[in-house]
């Protein structure tokens, strides 16, 4: 198993790049913060030095964060990937439902204890089919609305993640408001001059984006909102030379808002965090 160098950069995102739906946020990682940098999202990146690039890499963030893109056939890559990983603590993975259960056997990860473990719809679409609504309003938030997006940010990690309501898990969802903020990747939609919902990308790249982090207040649920928030934002990235959305969606009302703006189902992805984190004993 060889560690990615900065010379290898090219061949992996032309290599990921086929796969784009389930390659998001490993691509969006590396071309935003790379593999030198001291950010959280910055990754250790390994692949088969016999087998090359084009045999599957394996990924793990700054913070703890395993992502992965091998067949889930190849046993051997993923057992040596967990050899890698030996004495790393992992906090918790996401991607394709299948290399993700692949990867969990090679780490002996199975039956460790989860606040998440979800397989959720995972759909694509291209930004030339998705309706344009002129009834409301999308925009950047003010700076004046951060502390109760701030809030929005914390009961969609508590919906989404099995996040607890703490005064730490209130700071990391402000840090996470903030930082979406600052990369401009926040947006919120106003009805009548009302914020009614918010919508981020939680993955760019200069041909696809990846939404995430839509949120809808439940008193304004059912109104069509998330739909609209979703619609305006991609339309945003189409004028931006975007060209393809993916998201991934859960309960079977946000499955239906997506598609009923165009989004079709192209596979399954597995969110799962560990209650506390795994330490990886290959």
């Amino acid at each position: 198993m060889r560690k990615a160098q900065a010379c290898d950069l090219g061949a992996i995102e032309h290599h990921l790049k086929q796969s784009f739906a389930t390659t998001m946020f490993l691509r969006s990682n590396l071309l935003n913060y790379g593999i030198d940098g001291a950010s959280r999202y910055c990754m250790d990146v390994f692949f088969d030095g016999e087998a090359g690039i084009e045999g599957g890499l394996c990924a793990i963030t700054r913070s703890g964060y395993l992502l992965a893109h091998v067949d889930p056939s190849q046993h051997r890559l993923w057992v040596e990937f967990a050899h890698a990983l030996k004495g790393r603590e992992v906090l918790g993975m996401t991607g394709d439902q299948e290399q993700i259960s692949a990867l969990f056997n090679a780490l002996g990860a199975e039956n460790a204890g989860f606040k998440i473990d979800d397989v959720q719809r995972l759909y694509a679409v291209s930004l030339d089919r998705v309706p344009v609504f002129d009834d409301v309003e999308l925009r950047a938030p003010e700076p004046d609305m951060i502390e109760q997006l701030s809030h929005w940010r914390l009961a969609s990690n508590i919906e989404a993640l099995g996040e607890r309501e703490t005064v730490s898990a209130l700071a990391e969802a402000r840090a996470q408001i903030n930082l979406l903020q600052t990369e401009d990747r926040l947006r919120v939609l106003l009805s009548n001059g009302e914020v009614v919902a918010m919508t981020a990308l939680n993955a760019t790249l200069p041909d696809c984006v990846q939404i995430g982090g839509v949120f809808t207040p439940p008193a304004e649920r059912s109104k069509g909102y998330a739909r609209r928030a979703v619609a305006l934002h991609l339309a945003e990235a189409r004028r931006n030379g975007v060209e393809k959305a993916v998201l991934f969606a859960a309960n079977l009302a946000a499955c239906r808002a997506y598609e009923a703006i165009g989004f079709e189902q192209v596979g399954h992805n597995r969110v799962a965090l560990f209650s506390n984190p795994f330490k990886v004993d290959a």
